[in-house]
């Protein structure tokens, strides 16, 4: 194996002690930056020339990705904030530009964002483990956004709720309300957002509901069922057929249904709130005394 095949195998960024454990002489490495097969990112790291950018800033800058950085490279649902968020040990000196070895991270330095470590010492991961990166996450986002994380890296099997419960014992109170809040159950962002708006004006909500063939990301009172799809959801032929037969039974079944798209719940929600509290308003939501429901909906 030569130096370029070691550093794509270990992640297409690594650390010069991860490559002469693996067998690499200090001169294979030396042949492969004049070679151009290899680049340096810092001093004793080095990446393939297609090594993604995210974790070449991070390393470059003295550390692995983390928060919000983290959930994207790991595929978690994530709202993007435009950072490039950075784990450090505590006692990190020579913290670098992520763009530029040679030049310091001073404190103005714009689109990075430092999270200190509680371990000392540097560390080979790319990436923090994901309790270490909800905690991260939790330390610089708002609210709703720190619970769509949590949701989204339990749904995805990534953490369990015990192990955050462990993990949060000892920290401020903020972040056992959060985990308090969350919800693996929840298959999108934009589900946990709509589930915690309705849920902050008092209205109560049921989360993935049952009803008969189907399962529906929220329910309000009897029969008002709100779906909310993601950015990338839906789009082919298809899943559109499959969502237009969810439709046909869902009215069949006298229910009354809302689709929202991304961009209702993130820019268009007041609107939406609207719409919600005039159907409640109206009890809209709740069966009609004198019909009975073809197809009830779960109180489970």
């Amino acid at each position: 194996m030569d130096a370029p095949t070691c550093v794509k195998a270990l992640g297409r960024v690594a650390p010069r002690s991860l490559l002469l454990e693996a067998g690499i002489t200090p001169w294979q490495i030396e042949h492969a930056l004049n070679d151009r097969r290899l680049f340096r990112v810092r001093r004793a790291w080095y990446a393939v020339p297609d090594a993604p950018a995210d974790l070449v800033r991070a390393v470059r800058v003295g550390g692995s990705l983390t928060a919000v950085s983290a959930a994207r490279r790991t595929g978690v649902w994530s709202i993007d904030d435009g950072l490039l968020h950075v784990s450090v040990p505590r006692n990190a000196a020579r913290l670098r530009s992520p763009d530029d070895r040679r030049t310091g991270l001073r404190d103005d330095s714009a689109g990075t964002c430092i999270h200190w470590r509680r371990t000392p010492g540097a560390t080979t991961r790319l990436v923090e483990p994901a309790v270490s990166w909800l905690i991260h996450a939790l330390e610089c986002q708002p609210d709703e956004y720190a619970i769509v994380l949590l949701d989204s890296a339990m749904q995805r099997g990534l953490v369990t709720r015990r192990e955050l419960e462990i993990a949060f014992r000892d920290l401020p109170d903020r972040y056992r309300r959060a985990l308090a809040r969350s919800d693996g159950r929840a298959q999108s962002g934009t589900e946990t957002l709509a589930r915690l708006r309705l849920r902050a004006l008092g209205i109560r909500v049921r989360i993935q509901v049952p009803i008969g063939p189907d399962r529906v990301d929220l329910v309000v009172g009897d029969r008002l069922v709100i779906e909310c799809l993601s950015r990338e959801h839906h789009t082919g032929v298809e899943n559109y057929a499959s969502d237009r037969g969810r439709e046909l039974r869902m009215i069949d079944g006298r229910l009354l249904t809302m689709t929202l798209s991304y961009e209702q719940v993130m820019f268009q929600w007041s609107e939406v709130e609207r719409v919600i509290l005039g159907r409640i308003a109206d009890r809209d939501h709740l069966w009609p005394r004198s019909r009975h429901p073809r197809n009830p909906v779960s109180q489970e």
